[in-house]
């Protein structure tokens, strides 16, 4: 697949319509830190081997061979960096919709998912993960009927992890339930997707513009309405998040960083990085260091 390509099935469970995005990082691991970030929709990781460090709302997670996690919408996270070479996960997001004033087990199920779950050991999510990649990829007679089945399947066992947590599983407190978005609007996943992926080289308005079939004019609508800001300022956010992340977990030099995040320059790197936490990239790692110890 293409870096860029998003895959979404639409399936049912009981009264529950879930929408279901598959973008390049469920297809194969991203090897390189992904900023923190937020989003309209439910993430979910599934580890099929190797350790993933996550921050997520502020908070350092680690999850081993068998985990997975679901994080809520609005919840700040980063995608988690491999602690091991072999590491491998696959990761997808999901919106749902249900019929006003229709209550369903599945309903209240959903209901229990706070800022974010963790599960030590998943139920029979990462082969299902892999039936769905090789149907996917392979396209078999029939395949379009047997993803959405799949697809259904996967989405029920993450359904049924949240089912079966004890009342202390969840690790942050409850938020009240967040209203689901439109069942038919996949944009927030893609212009999410991009931005993490597309973060540390040169990027502009018409490609993203192109992936969503926008012109520029509805593409900045559309930016504004979902997250209150242009291409400009929300490309900016994902940079210094992804700097953030480097200056406190990484020996890299500024110079080095600002290469990393796509701003090139050092002195430009450094102004927006001001700008938006108001401490300079040296004055925000020093701040962290001394945090640590």
């Amino acid at each position: 697949m293409n870096q860029n390509s998003l895959y979404v099935c639409k399936v049912k469970i009981e009264n529950i319509g879930f929408t279901i995005s598959l973008d390049a990082s469920f297809f194969q691991s991203v090897s390189r830190p992904i900023a923190l970030h937020n989003h309209a929709a439910y993430e979910v990781h599934v580890i099929k081997c190797g350790s993933y460090v996550f921050n997520i709302d502020g908070r350092e997670i680690t999850l081993d061979d068998g985990g997975s996690c679901i994080i809520g919408p609005g919840v700040y996270h980063s995608k988690g960096n491999a602690l091991t070479g072999n590491a491998r996960r696959f990761i997808f997001k999901f919106e749902y919709a249900g019929k006003n004033g229709k209550t369903s087990e599945i309903a209240v199920c959903l209901n229990r998912i706070g800022p974010f779950c963790l599960f030590r050991n998943s139920g029979g999510e990462v082969s299902l993960a892999e039936a769905l990649i090789a149907e996917i990829q392979n396209k078999p007679l029939g395949y379009a009927t047997n993803v959405d089945n799949l697809a259904s399947q996967l989405m029920l066992a993450v359904l049924r992890d949240v089912a079966g947590l004890a009342g202390a599983a969840a690790i942050l407190p409850r938020r009240p339930a967040v209203r689901p978005t439109d069942f038919d609007d996949n944009r927030a996943a893609a212009i999410d997707g991009f931005f993490a992926l597309n973060y540390s080289r040169e990027v502009h308005v018409p490609e993203l513009a192109g992936l969503l079939n926008l012109s520029i004019r509805q593409l900045n609508r559309v930016l504004l309405k979902l997250y209150g800001v242009t291409f400009k300022q929300k490309l900016a956010q994902i940079r210094v998040n992804a700097a953030r992340e480097m200056l406190k977990n990484s020996g890299m030099t500024i110079a080095k960083i600002a290469e990393n995040t796509g701003f090139g320059q050092t002195g430009s790197f450094s102004a927006a990085f001001r700008k938006l936490t108001g401490l300079t990239p040296e004055q925000y790692r020093s701040a962290s260091r001394r945090q640590a110890d």
